[in-house]
């Protein structure tokens, strides 16, 4: 198994939503009552519009109840629903089904065997519940994630303390189109296994991501678990080092193979990072990349993008405006990064679900305390497919003063960005410096508008080593350091 690991420290900046203007209409919503809603899974439905599934402590019968919220194409509210009994119910997961309704999986506390079940969930389009199973023992059960297969039933995967080896482990239940068990089957070992993403591979088997403690090299691993259509195990792979790393989002890459997503203490600049693996098609490493800053950086969903590239999103504590941001962080098809930008307010925000829409845009989900009605509020944010900000972020496209913000990346090792703000128009040059004070290039010189404003050095004749970035602007001067690293 080969294994090559890159670390990126990523370096953000006020302006962290700057990037090339293009014209989609951005926007971002709020929806919640006076007390803690968080959306956990987020899908685009046949008209365009979103469906978003979480809990709510507003709305609905109980402590926690499931809450399933439709929107148009612009993110506006077209209804919601609340599922549960006394206890708390949470939901998880959510597919559109093949009839035009949804399925929904999760936990239910009100209902079932145990502390927490598997919970199942068939509504109709309009949410209006069909009918609902719990799967589950004496002891909690999580259901993560769902798919539906080609027979119309079921497949739910997450963990359970009820069933197999260890304190934790893998749970798959299949179930018919009517939500009744076919078969179930547990995966791990004496400690501790989450899984928390899976998909249905093109053999019928199935493909398992999360976290082991019991196959581990030190603290926690990314566990890769490779079943057939039947869910008996096939082959399964670790990733990790000494201290914790857990995987929450996976793929099938358009190569074949895979890509999973989730966080890391052993690698990457920080305390937790992002942490980005690839695999073949047989689930060996092909490369693994971690970023992030110095506080706890979280990566929690992943999607492959059109040009072969990843996004991923999660939050940051390093990066943004508040204690935690959503964190939107773009690659190219080998894992080094392009752009990533940040989205928040003063308070708390964390991404839990991210998409790829019909016109090439993003749609980030997750929870905020700095907008919004009540304590945490569900939030979802548009953004266009080089990510321009929208309103909630740290982006300025008016700067009040002149700003030459660090370069990104930085160091770098063929290109990096070159941002500056005027906050009115006006005579600008834009020289790079080596260390003896000579002039290398001239990255523009010429008069611009008021705005943001990008250049790219591209240093592919320059040797190893440091330079110097001078803006000059209404006789003013600014000057930054940048390092390049062969």
């Amino acid at each position: 198994m080969r294994i090559t690991i890159r670390l990126f420290t990523i370096i953000l900046f006020t302006l962290a939503g700057i990037a090339h203007a293009q014209p989609d209409s951005l926007w971002s919503r709020t929806f919640g009552g006076g007390s803690e809603e968080h959306p956990l899974s987020l899908i685009q439905t046949v008209d365009e519009g979103f469906a978003m599934v979480g809990y709510t402590y507003s709305f609905g019968a109980g402590a926690g109840d499931v809450w399933l919220l439709k929107t148009d194409e612009n993110g506006d509210s077209l209804w919601s629903r609340t599922f549960g009994g006394e206890a708390d119910d949470w939901g998880l997961s959510i597919i559109e089904t093949a009839d035009g309704g949804f399925a929904i999986s999760g936990f239910t506390a009100s209902f079932g065997a145990g502390n927490d079940d598997f919970w199942l969930l068939r509504t109709d389009e309009n949410g209006d519940s069909l009918w609902s199973r719990t799967f589950g023992g004496r002891a909690n059960e999580w259901a993560q994630a769902l798919i539906q297969t080609e027979d119309g039933g079921f497949v739910l995967v997450g963990y359970t303390s009820s069933f197999g080896s260890g304190f934790y482990d893998f749970w798959m239940v299949k179930t018919d189109e009517n939500g009744d068990s076919l078969w179930s089957r547990t995966y791990g070992g004496e400690q501790d296994e989450h899984g928390m993403s899976f998909l249905q591979t093109e053999d019928g088997g199935y493909l398992i991501a999360g976290g082991t403690r019991s196959f581990d090299a030190g603290g926690g691993d990314f566990w890769l678990l490779k079943t057939d259509e039947n869910g008996d195990s096939l082959w399964s792979r670790t990733f990790g080092g000494e201290h914790h790393e857990r995987a929450y989002s996976l793929i099938e890459t358009a190569d074949g193979g895979y890509a999973l997503a989730g966080n890391s203490y052993t690698f990457g600049p920080g305390d937790y990072d992002f942490w980005l693996v690839k695999t073949d098609e047989n689930g060996d490493s092909l490369w693994s990349h971690a970023y992030g800053g110095a506080r706890d950086d979280y990566g929690l969903c992943l999607i492959q993008t059109a040009d072969g590239g990843f996004l991923q999103a999660g939050k940051t504590g390093s990066f943004g405006a508040g204690s935690d941001d959503f964190w939107l962080l773009r690659t190219d098809e080998n894992g080094d990064s392009l752009w990533s930008r940040t989205f928040g307010g003063a308070g708390e925000e964390w991404t839990r679900s991210l998409i790829q829409t019909e016109d090439e845009g993003f749609v980030l989900c997750g929870y905020t305390n700095s907008f919004g009605a009540g304590e945490e509020d569900f939030w979802l944010v548009k953004a266009g497919h080089d990510s321009v900000s929208v309103p909630g972020s740290v982006f300025n496209p008016h700067p009040t003063s002149i700003i030459l913000e660090p370069a990104y990346p930085n160091p770098f090792n063929s290109t990096t960005m070159i941002n500056y703000g005027l906050p009115t128009p006006g005579n600008v040059s834009l020289q790079v410096y080596n260390t003896s004070g000579q002039q290398i290039t001239t990255l523009f010189e010429g008069d611009k508008e008021a705005g943001i404003h990008i250049n790219t050095l591209t240093a592919s004749d320059l040797p190893t080593g440091l330079y110097f970035i001078q803006l000059k602007a209404s006789n003013q001067v600014f000057t930054q350091k940048v390092m390049l690293i062969r």
